[in-house]
């Protein structure tokens, strides 16, 4: 039996996960009756970040830590397929719980590090990698070799290391939010001028 065929398991899997989410982040964090972590300042930036790039047909992988919040956003904006790698077993659980719950298809997700390697043996259009730039900053190099477009990032404040890595690596960069509020500038680096211009979303581009 499908999710589509027992409808009457919605209100019992929305009691589940708003539960689980209670627990995680606090009541005051959670509106229980869409069953949903009330986004933060800084996803609602990094969602707002994401149409600066053109994700229709794209294949996407999300780094970044939280519970698909992104993933959900890239696949709304027309992603063909999003792929969702962390290391928490629970909150990935909660994420697909979410992604079941509204309804959201061809997003999966795997239990990984983003530090390995191994993570990135499938090529990507797009790797969104926000908080993530100090612990793939070693693998940049091997990330490259399967990004076909490019990799979206912040900067923060005092990784030198990571900032100088990706400059090396991926020297093509866009700016898409500047610093602001507390928050770091967000990024979108590629491989080569033109290839950073055919991901960016025509307004970006234009204004590029």
């Amino acid at each position: 039996m499908s999710y589509e065929d027992a409808p009457t398991l919605r209100p019992r899997l929305r009691e589940i996960l708003a539960a689980a989410l209670a627990g995680r982040y606090g009541e005051e964090a959670v509106d229980p009756g869409a069953a949903v972590v009330l986004p933060s300042a800084e996803v609602l930036r990094r969602i707002g970040a994401l149409g600066h790039i053109a994700l229709p047909g794209r294949r996407v992988l999300d780094l970044t830590d939280g519970i698909a919040d992104l993933a959900r956003a890239a696949r709304a904006a027309g992603a063909d397929l999003v792929d969702v790698v962390m290391p928490d077993e629970d909150r990935l659980r909660i994420a697909r719980m979410l992604c079941v719950l509204q309804d959201v298809q061809r997003v999966s997700f795997f239990e990984g590090d983003a530090a390995l390697a191994s993570t990135y043996a499938d090529e990507y259009d797009v790797i969104l990698a926000f908080g993530q730039l100090g612990c793939i900053a070693p693998i940049l190099p091997r990330i490259a070799q399967n990004l076909r477009g490019v990799l979206v990032t912040d900067l923060a404040d005092g990784d030198r290391h990571g900032a100088e890595a990706l400059a090396e690596t991926l020297p093509a960069r866009e700016t898409l939010l500047p610093s602001g509020d507390g928050s770091p500038p967000t990024v979108a680096c590629a491989a080569d001028a033109e290839r950073l211009n055919d991901y960016l979303a025509p307004t970006a581009a234009s204004a590029a």
